[in-house]
């Protein structure tokens, strides 16, 4: 699930707000039952994409993911629940790597987020400066905390910036509002979430969203860097519109493309001289200012790419594609002989 269909479906989400009928009656009654399904609707869809979207990129990026160190953490996991460890054992014969296993909590708060974060090797420290630096977040903090809809604090959250504390609690109000209304069988909330409160909570989730996967897309590219899976296709030969480090900007560039080009790969990597690597998309191209569905060839074309990355004159930027590794590591069919499986029961109860 990508955020673009995540958007939809929150705005499908207050939409049902303006069911409401006019009939005092009917509207106490409508009144709980949109209450109910917006509350659990919008925990789904939080959980949903975080799950969805971290197992999808895990598949489209093993290569760079998948290695000794994530079989450890994989492992590590397995062992530490019961329930875990059951499922696992039910289905051991299945040597990938499973979603249900990977990502297991029915009850996503802040600190289950940063769990699976770190299973994939991703610096949750760098998403949390993003998060605190999100001027649009502080804004929508406030607007809640405006309408009368305060953070939910527990004990875990012991976050030291007050923005991130508040991000945290926020996240933990749509979990346990959640938990108050399905495992509880509490038909209502403390907090009566009208459509005005509830506009501004689905807000923060999209920008939530929009911070994450713009993240994740940022260690995806550094990891595909550090491990040498990049090789160059092609040098931007000049900038005709430059773009700031922004996921909704696209610049347009020159490239001269030879005659032994294979064709432009589904990924991209836009490269810059100081090192920085982001991943790119390429919308369009033009050959003196008209559109072009086939490359020419030894000419020089214009591509329109989407680039979470400061694109500036006067500074050399490289496209590059990521080197597909010629044979998959293998390494979870060695770990089910009984001395490797003794040795991670073994971690596991330390």
């Amino acid at each position: 699930m990508n955020k673009e269909i995540v958007s939809k479906h929150l705005n499908e989400l207050i939409d049902s707000f303006d069911l409401m009928p006019l009939d005092a009656t009917l509207n106490s009654k409508f009144k709980n039952v949109i209450q109910r399904n917006f509350t659990i609707s919008l925990y789904s869809i939080w959980e949903t994409y975080i799950k969805t979207s971290l197992y999808d990129i895990y598949t489209t990026n093993e290569d760079v993911l998948y290695d000794e160190d994530f079989i450890k953490r994989y492992f590590e996991k397995i062992f530490s629940k019961k329930y875990i460890n059951k499922m696992f054992l039910k289905n051991i014969s299945n040597s990938d790597i499973q979603k249900e296993i990977l990502f297991d909590s029915n009850n996503l708060n802040w600190y289950e987020l940063e769990k699976f974060m770190s299973l994939l090797d991703f610096n949750i420290n760098i998403l949390k400066m993003n998060l605190i630096d999100n001027s649009e977040l502080n804004k929508i903090i406030l607007v809640l905390e405006d309408r009368g809809l305060t953070p939910l604090y527990t004990e875990k959250n012991k976050e030291n910036d007050l923005q991130m504390k508040r991000i945290v609690g926020y996240i933990q109000l749509i979990v346990e509002n959640r938990n108050q209304i399905s495992h509880s069988f509490n038909p209502y909330l403390t907090d009566y979430l009208d459509k005005r409160k509830a506009s501004v909570l689905i807000h923060f989730l999209k920008v939530l969203i929009k911070e994450i996967d713009s993240f994740i897309n940022e260690q995806i590219a550094e990891k595909v860097k550090q491990k040498g899976h990049l090789e160059e296709v092609l040098k931007i030969l000049d900038v005709i519109k430059g773009c700031n480090a922004d996921i909704n900007q696209t610049c347009i560039v020159t490239v001269n493309i030879p005659n032994d080009f294979k064709g432009f790969p589904d990924e991209i990597f836009i490269y810059s001289e100081t090192g920085n690597v982001e991943k790119g998309e390429i919308l369009g191209m033009r050959y003196k200012n008209l559109k072009i569905s086939k490359i020419i060839y030894d000419k020089p074309i214009a591509l329109e790419i989407k680039v979470p990355m400061k694109i500036k004159n006067r500074r050399n930027y490289y496209i590059y594609a990521r080197k597909i590794a010629s044979e998959k590591m293998k390494i979870i069919h060695t770990v089910y002989d009984e001395n490797n499986l003794s040795s991670y029961l073994d971690l596991a109860s330390t």
